[in-house]
């Protein structure tokens, strides 16, 4: 199921920006809705996500139509009271 703008945005607002956890993210959507490329979401400027991107030279999500969907957040390894044996998954999607 899709979940909406507010809902995704509102996630990743408060994983990225308020927790400062970087949230990795599917982008390159095919047919089915099945990522081909993911990047890593690290930051906000204005109303753009900024991203790391391994291979391409893109920055923002909006370089990917902010066509997404957030596979989960990878955790402060310094953070004493987090399991580093585990990735936190989320199966939220959303075209922007």
């Amino acid at each position: 199921m899709q979940a909406s703008l507010a809902a995704t945005t509102q996630y990743l607002d408060d994983t990225v920006c308020q927790q400062r956890f970087p949230v990795i993210v599917g982008v390159n959507l095919d047919a089915n809705a099945v990522p081909q490329h993911y990047v890593l979401v690290t930051g906000k400027e204005g109303s753009d996500f900024l991203i790391a991107d391994p291979f391409f030279s893109k920055l923002t999500l909006g370089d990917y139509n902010n066509d997404f969907e957030t596979r989960g957040f990878v955790p402060d390894p310094l953070e004493t009271s987090v399991n580093l044996t585990s990735l936190w998954v989320t199966t939220r999607s959303c075209w922007l």
